[in-house]
């Protein structure tokens, strides 16, 4: 997702990221330094400490970029994971109707759009909400799964169809 991003902001910037770039780049590093993390809430600190200048930073200014630099490829997985899955929870509850499910992944894609070129889970505000609405779209994508039939997601028992010129099964 990361390089991805980082190939359509190139394309769209003409290649120029600014200080983005330096940011990138010393974030990478620190995840090829530190494969286990720089542990939670010492990215920024990291970052700062190795890019030059006076400008400060408290984060990657990429969401999957800053969680490799603190909790390492582990946590990059993890967070690929959660990606993937509130993906796929979206299209299929989409694919059932969900009207909700279309609001959610709309709100969620907007979201990691904007956390390719920035962190904004870094507010404990937002990344509240991020969950609410991950949270949110998962359970919605596991009703539209379960489909019509009694509240309790149990299906009553299935009756035999008759079949016709042989009158009503057993």
């Amino acid at each position: 997702a990361t390089a991805a991003g980082v190939a359509v902001l190139a394309v769209a910037t003409g290649g120029r990221f600014g200080v983005r770039a330096e940011v990138w780049a010393a974030a990478a590093g620190l995840v090829a330094a530190h494969p286990l993390g720089v542990g939670p809430g010492r990215g920024g600190a990291m970052i700062d400490a190795a890019v030059p200048g006076d400008e400060p930073f408290a984060h990657a200014h990429d969401l999957w970029l800053h969680w490799a630099v603190e909790s390492g490829v582990g946590g990059l997985l993890a967070a690929l994971a959660l990606t993937g899955i509130a993906t796929v929870a979206v299209a299929a509850a989409a694919r059932h109707g969900s009207v909700a499910a279309a609001a959610s992944g709309a709100g969620l894609a907007g979201f990691a759009v904007l956390s390719l070129a920035d962190h904004p889970a870094n507010a404990s505000r937002i990344a509240l909400a991020l969950f609410v609405v991950l949270g949110a779209t998962v359970a919605g994508a596991t009703g539209a799964r379960r489909g019509p039939g009694r509240p309790d997601g149990r299906h009553a028992a299935v009756r035999p169809r008759p079949v016709p010129g042989r009158g009503r099964p057993g």
